[in-house]
């Protein structure tokens, strides 16, 4: 398939970043902007901008630290575990633990990387997500 034909299939997915570091955010931000496939990157600095950001913006995939001010990520996932139309949610943060790994999928995490040491794979998984994506989906495919 040629670059032009894969461009028309590809969805345009949306993203939202809700990490409280603001270099942490910019560099997400930047690198998702610059993804093929990817028609918007909005960021969040808190549990509550995070909510508000999801329900105006619809986003179809949110990459989410767990340790926030005024809303822990834990309190973003289970705000959104029984919803009927929620997004694919990333979780991405420095605490992670088995406990934070079992809560977050608990909650309704679609994935979860450590900070640290997992961000390429993080960055991979988000690649093949758009790249699979058809424009004709309602959510991002679980890889």
């Amino acid at each position: 398939m040629s670059p032009p034909e894969r461009a028309l299939r590809l969805r345009h997915v949306r993203i939202l970043v809700v990490d409280d570091s603001t270099a942490v955010r910019s560099r997400l931000v930047a690198m998702f902007a610059e993804q093929e496939g990817v028609d918007s990157v909005a960021e969040a600095s808190d549990g509550n901008a995070a909510i508000a950001q999801i329900d105006a913006l619809r986003p179809d995939l949110v990459v989410l630290d767990l340790h926030l001010p005024k809303r822990s990520g834990l309190e973003v996932l289970s705000h959104y575990q029984y919803a009927s139309r929620r997004p694919s949610f990333i979780v991405l943060t420095n605490e992670a633990t088995g406990h934070h790994r079992r809560q977050s999928k608990l909650l309704g995490a679609d994935h979860f990387f450590d900070k640290t040491v997992e961000l390429d794979a993080m960055f991979a998984l988000v690649a093949e997500l758009v790249a699979s994506s058809s424009p004709s989906d309602g959510h991002l495919p679980n890889v």
